[in-house]
């Protein structure tokens, strides 16, 4: 699950030297035939791949995430349901973003971030850790 990412990224690279992993994607998804979807990836109902994304492997969206133009999530990510991301951005690998977060355009999230529910993130995040509310801030 979302809390155990580093035990999630072990299992999916081991038992992807053993055998293919696939993707599933509901009917009601639309991806871009311009964009690139990885090994393992889930997109639940009514999520939107849009134009150059790059998505890459064991990322599972949840219903209703949409992802502008040109942005990337990298390895082994999960984003809950309605979570909206802007164009020009980069989401690290194993990261969590909360239910409705939204991430503005031109953006860098590092690796091992947790955005709460609802965040707004109109910064890049360098820093490991839990960003809290509008705009999101680290969480000490």
């Amino acid at each position: 699950g979302y809390d155990h990412f580093e035990f999630r990224a072990a299992v999916f690279e081991e038992i992807k030297q053993i055998m293919p992993l696939y993707s599933f994607i509901h009917s009601s998804s639309y991806v871009d035939p311009s964009s690139i979807i990885g090994d393992g990836v889930v997109l639940l109902p009514g999520c939107v791949i849009d134009k150059g994304c790059v998505i890459e492997d064991n990322v599972l969206m949840n219903a209703g995430v949409v992802i502008a133009h040109d942005s990337k999530v990298m390895k082994h990510s999960f984003l809950g349901p309605a979570v909206k991301i802007a164009g020009f951005t980069t989401i690290g690998s194993k990261c969590f973003l909360g239910i409705n977060a939204t991430i503005l355009n031109n953006l860098k999230i590092s690796d091992t971030v947790l955005i709460a529910a609802g965040a707004l993130v109109n910064k890049s995040i360098t820093e490991r850790g839990t960003y809290i509310g509008v705009p999101a801030k680290l969480k000490l």
